[in-house]
């Protein structure tokens, strides 16, 4: 057990994860007639658990704990959160401690808890009022534990969105369109950054479930969008110069 902790919480630690995210094309016959062709990026087969974005948003997050030697990482979600069963199993499999505070005084018992709580998350229920101050709780809660660190609801802030910035670089294709939807906004916000520092970038497009998420999305920007950045919400569509 020491000997894993050294290697675990050496400097340049680098966990051991490895991805298979492949790019598939989806053909339908007007987009063959219109001569559109169209590419999914395959992350939801990443891992079973650890899906989609979640392990892009949790891989910075997680380095940056172990370097700071703290083994127990505390979140935030609703009762349906891809993120806390992310979060959840990235701890069962690094051996780290997990706590989540789960939005609703009520104690819901659903399957994606329950495989939470089997990855060994602890659950912290609170009320609606309560969660939206997550620091407070955070505070409260952890404020005097030297091993907790605080993980953003849906892996948000700047080291999610420079695990979602690899995504571009992995891309074997050259794309003239890039879209994605958008929680957070902290993939959106990877995927700009990473494509704003090439010569010849393709135009991105992302689709927030409200203006909040895409302003969410620009504290992000590691500089101002280029005029080929653009939201969609519902009947709404603008344009970020």
């Amino acid at each position: 057990m020491k000997q894993f902790s050294l290697n675990l919480f050496s400097f340049n630690v680098m966990l051991p994860f490895k991805i298979h995210s492949p790019e598939t094309e989806v053909t339908l016959p007007l987009w063959e007639k219109k001569h559109i062709k169209v590419t999914l990026k395959r992350d939801d087969l990443i891992h079973p658990f650890i899906s989609g974005n979640k392990w892009r948003k949790l891989k910075y997050n997680l380095q940056e704990a172990l370097q700071l030697q703290k083994n127990h990482i505390v979140t935030f979600g609703g009762a349906w959160s891809n993120h806390l069963l992310a979060t959840a199993c990235a701890g069962a499999t690094f051996r780290l401690k997990t706590t989540a505070f789960v939005r609703g005084d009520e104690q819901v018992n659903n399957p994606v808890l329950t495989m939470c709580q089997l990855f060994g998350m602890h659950l912290i229920y609170v009320d609606r009022d309560s969660y939206r101050d997550k620091e407070k709780l955070y505070s409260d809660y952890f404020g005097q534990d030297p091993t907790a660190f605080y993980v953003h609801e849906g892996g948000y802030g700047l080291l999610g969105a420079k695990g979602c910035a690899e995504l571009v670089d992995e891309l074997q294709q050259d794309y003239q369109h890039i879209f994605t939807a958008c929680g957070t906004g902290t993939t959106l916000a990877g995927i700009a950054n990473a494509i704003d520092k090439k010569i010849f970038s393709p135009r991105y497009t992302g689709y927030p479930y409200s203006k909040t998420a895409a302003l969410s999305m620009m504290k992000l920007l590691n500089s101002t969008p280029s005029c080929r950045t653009y939201f969609t919400s519902g009947l709404s569509f603008w344009r970020i110069c």
